[in-house]
């Protein structure tokens, strides 16, 4: 999983602790994805989508414009990659 200027993991275990250290910053309690566009040619997928994330209460944590890119081979993602503006999500961009 690359976080265009946040992280990059590699394998499911450390795309799982990205996911856990997001989640022990700002406790979300859900999420929200609304698609924009989608775009396929042969194993890529584009998308163009807003990622809101919300406390139990209620209140929006932030709210992410991004662009990703899924590179597949049949039912299995084989990269994943997302651009987004790191300020706007909270995460401290990579120096």
């Amino acid at each position: 999983m690359d976080n265009v200027g946040v992280s990059t993991t590699v394998g499911v275990e450390d795309a799982l602790g990205f996911l856990n250290r997001y989640e022990e910053k700002f406790k979300p309690a859900r999420g929200e994805v609304i698609i924009k566009h989608v775009a396929a040619t042969g194993n890529f997928v584009f998308n163009e989508r807003i990622d809101n994330f919300y406390r139990a209460d209620g209140s929006m944590i932030n709210s992410v414009i991004a662009v990703g890119l899924l590179e597949m081979d049949g039912p299995r993602i084989l990269r994943f990659s997302d651009y987004f503006d790191a300020r706007q999500s909270g995460m401290k961009p990579a120096s």
